[in-house]
């Protein structure tokens, strides 16, 4: 809830440079398929409203994964995302984001800070402890099934 404010209060300063007109009354709703996450927002006038949605079926959704969304997002037409509803909205929504000219990824650091950045390392930093630990587990198991050879050999011997 707080971070919707918060996306809400950055994206309402930047909207007086678009016109919403056309968007007005319209509830759009994103999918973020990989997090399996989703978004709507409304359009109110100039104001983009991401509390108090109407609970009702979304004019428009936008599916993909982050990074189809983020190419959307970046004024890319050719972004791979899936569109359901109201073609002639999302063709509008995709020419305000054009015209828009915004640096997103400037935009989405002064609203998180260095934070999207030390995750991404983060991640990586335990993918390679994981790539290391899944190697350690790979030879320690062979090396168990040498030792269950050679106790079997010694058993069979016994006999």
């Amino acid at each position: 809830m707080i971070f919707s404010d918060i996306l809400s209060h950055w994206i309402n300063a930047l909207s007086p440079q678009f016109d919403f007109s056309k968007l007005n009354g319209k509830l759009i709703e994103f999918k973020m398929l990989d997090l399996n996450l989703s978004k709507q927002f409304l359009i109110n006038g100039q104001r983009i409203e991401f509390s108090q949605i109407p609970d009702r079926t979304p004019d428009l959704i936008i599916s993909g994964d982050i990074y189809t969304l983020w190419q959307f997002m970046g004024g890319n037409d050719r972004a791979a995302v899936t569109i359901e509803g109201d073609l002639k909205l999302a063709v509008e929504l995709q020419k305000i984001i054009q015209e828009s000219h915004i640096d997103w990824a400037e935009w989405l650091y002064q609203l998180t800070g260095d934070f999207p950045n030390q995750l991404f390392k983060s991640c990586q930093f335990n993918s390679s402890k994981d790539e290391d630990l899944a190697a350690k587990n790979f030879e320690l198991e062979q090396r168990i099934k040498i030792l269950e050879e050679k106790i079997q050999s010694l058993l069979d011997d016994r006999e």
